[in-house]
C-alpha cells in the first residue's frame, strides 16, 4: 500500500510541474489567452501563476 501512496504523490507533483513548466515556457499564448478573459497584466499574472506552480510542488 506505501508504494501506491508514493506512486500517486509523484504523479500529482509532475502534473505541477509539467504545468509550471508549461506556464514558463509558454507565457505568450497563455497571456493573451488571460488578456482575452479582461485580466490585468496578464503576462505578469502567468509567470506568477508559474513559479506559485513550481513552489507548489
Amino acid at each position: 500500500m506505501d508504494v501506491l501512496v508514493l506512486i500517486g504523490r509523484i504523479v500529482f507533483a509532475l502534473l505541477f510541474l509539467l504545468s509550471a513548466f508549461n506556464h514558463l515556457t509558454r507565457s505568450g499564448p497563455l497571456a493573451a489567452y488571460a488578456a482575452g478573459k479582461g485580466l490585468p497584466s496578464p503576462r505578469l499574472a502567468v509567470l506568477g501563476s508559474g513559479v506559485l506552480l513550481l513552489a507548489a510542488r
